[in-house]
């Protein structure tokens, strides 16, 4: 195994365990969302800084505000990722005032929509248009798909700068090759709006992901066909061969099964290959992302980041399981 690859993995584990203890009482799913966050950022934890953030967020919101409810600890470690905490507090709040306008506007996954938004340092008005113009086209297209999950995902194309006919014509023709292959349709609109932000031709993005899932499965690996899905989008981006990038997922794989709160018992099978996922798209990206694929690289390097991708698919996960169970 990668010597980079397991320290980034022992990172991941060590920021989980000490969320545990700093936020005992808040969602064990948000814990490990909020250590993906952090070992993907290179910010260390801070408990004390982690309740003055906590006290911050509830002086300034009410107690059934969107921002204290499951996205509360992954917007705290925005917070702490920020140089000025009160200042970006409001700008997420500004953003997510604007974006919940109407009767039936509130959501908590617009707050993360709200935090690509104030991430990227675009023009704060023209992304909240484009973002409300992109989820009304895409829910002419899927009326039975399109739901406030889709928000923050619309807030990543808004901010990508591309035309949104063309974001929109990429988005189909990739749900028409990945639905051939792939059965849950609401995951595969959320891959599609991944990868609607490379320039690649959908028949080539598509056939990496299915290659990347194929090679996984026969590995005795399977990934998720469920939410999840929507990392293997980035993880196709890589400048490198499926072969490599599926080995080194496995590699992760195998490793963090090992680590305590990790395994099958705790994190689940397909969370765990999430992180596996995601800590390989960590390790691997920032020496090969296309240069002049600058869409692709404003969602990396400005609008989502690698680490809010992964935030937006867990919350997916998140909500796909919890309605499940209900």
């Amino acid at each position: 195994m990668d010597a980079i690859l397991r320290a980034k993995c022992d990172l991941l584990v060590g920021n989980k365990q000490q969320l545990n203890k700093i936020f005992a009482w808040e969602s064990d799913y948000m814990r490990y969302a909020a250590a993906g966050i952090l070992t993907c950022s290179g910010v260390t934890q801070d408990a004390e800084k982690f309740k003055y953030l906590d006290k911050l967020l509830k002086t300034n919101t009410g107690v059934f505000s969107e921002l204290r409810g499951f996205v509360k600890v992954p917007l705290l470690c925005k917070m702490l990722m920020s140089h000025n905490p009160e200042y970006y507090l409001e700008e997420v709040q500004d953003v997510y005032n604007a974006l919940s306008s109407g009767f039936f506007g509130k959501s908590e996954h617009k707050v993360l929509a709200a935090i690509v938004i104030v991430d990227s340092k675009t023009n704060t008005s023209n992304a909240i248009e484009r973002t409300k113009e992109i989820y009304s086209e895409m829910t002419k297209k899927h009326a039975f798909l399109t739901s406030n999950e889709d928000y923050p995902l619309c807030a990543a194309l808004a901010v990508s700068g591309k035309p949104i006919e063309r974001l929109i014509d990429d988005m189909e023709e990739s749900y028409k090759i990945l639905t051939k292959k792939f059965l849950d349709k609401n995951a595969v609109q959320t891959l599609t709006h991944v990868l609607a932000l490379d320039d690649k031709s959908p028949e080539i993005k598509c056939q990496r992901v299915i290659d990347i899932w194929d090679k996984l499965k026969d590995a005795k690996h399977k990934y998720s066909t469920g939410m999840e899905l929507g990392n293997l989008g980035v993880l196709q981006t890589l400048d490198y061969s499926i072969d490599e990038i599926v080995q080194n997922v496995i590699d992760a794989d195998d490793y963090l099964k090992t680590q305590k709160g990790f395994g099958n018992l705790a994190a689940g099978s397909d969370m765990r290959k999430l992180f596996a996922s995601q800590v390989v798209l960590d390790t691997m990206s920032d020496e090969t992302i296309d240069s002049s694929n600058l869409a692709l690289n404003a969602m990396l390097a400005t609008a989502i980041e690698v680490q809010i991708i992964m935030m937006i698919c867990m919350t997916s996960a998140i909500n796909a399981a919890n309605t499940a169970n209900t």
